[in-house]
């Protein structure tokens, strides 16, 4: 099945639940296609309008650079369509302000008691070559973060520092769908490494593979 039938199902079922769907995109190579593929075939399909749409990570960049993954999201898929909400990560903020800014939203959004846990409808999740996922990277201390549900990362990377919703977070999900290729699936199964990738829970994972 393609990713983005998975991504319909879970609509149709999240809307019979109850009323809308929470989608958490993901930023890199990974969705540019899934996003075409949604805008094609399935832009008259989904009530665009019960769609509440977050982020998996963020570069801390503007909201128009190119290296933006809500920029990304947005030239290829959101300026398409009517959706009910839009909470992006604000990259242009000062790092640590900006993840405490998004934390503070999805508390107020979930109605989070202290110590709770959003739980989204899906989650699109792609994976680095080094096992990376999300902005979390090998052995950096956000691996290890239990009680924030957003970091800023301590060092850059790629250039970039960077806000990534915590692995708690990902793991409380309803659905994560995980996207990658042959070379990176093989690193998601091999767990001789403790890498980032490993530590996202299999139940309710679904691993596509990526043309």
């Amino acid at each position: 099945m393609s990713a983005a039938k998975h991504i319909y199902e879970k609509y149709i079922h999240a809307i019979e639940q109850h009323g809308c769907f929470t989608f958490v995109l993901s930023g890199g190579n990974t969705p540019q296609h899934i996003f075409d593929v949604l805008v094609k075939d399935y832009m008259a399909m989904i009530d665009w309008k019960k769609v509440h749409v977050f982020w998996l990570d963020e570069r801390c960049v503007g909201f128009d650079h190119d290296d933006s993954n809500y920029k990304l999201a947005f030239d290829h898929l959101l300026k398409y369509m009517d959706v009910g909400a839009v909470y992006r990560m604000e990259g242009e903020l000062e790092p640590n302000d900006a993840a405490m800014k998004y934390e503070n939203m999805l508390t107020s959004y979930f109605h989070l008691k202290e110590g709770g846990l959003p739980v989204f409808d899906l989650i699109l999740l792609g994976m680095g070559e080094d096992g990376h996922c999300a902005s979390i990277f090998p052995g950096s201390d956000e691996m290890w973060e239990k009680s924030r549900l957003v970091v800023s990362t301590q060092r850059q990377y790629n250039g970039y520092k960077r806000i990534s919703l915590t692995l708690p977070v990902i793991n409380n999900s309803g659905k994560v769908l995980l996207i990658g290729n042959g070379v990176k699936k093989s690193v998601f199964m091999d767990r001789d490494k403790r890498l980032p990738i490993h530590m996202i829970n299999t139940y309710g994972l679904t691993v596509i593979e990526r043309s």
